[in-house]
């Protein structure tokens, strides 16, 4: 039986574009003092390049 999709495979947080933009976004955010998006993205960053 074949493996469920799970949902950050579905959405595309393992692609190169996602931890990419997003780690560009944690930086944008945490460099004009923007802390919850900045701490958010910088998350979903560290998550995307973990498991990539």
């Amino acid at each position: 039986m074949p493996r469920r999709r799970t949902t950050t495979h579905r959405i595309g947080l393992h692609g190169p574009l996602a931890r990419w933009g997003f780690t560009v976004c944690a930086v944008f955010a945490l460099l004009n003092n923007l802390l919850w998006p900045g701490l958010i993205a910088t998350a979903i960053a560290l998550y995307a390049w973990r498991n990539r």
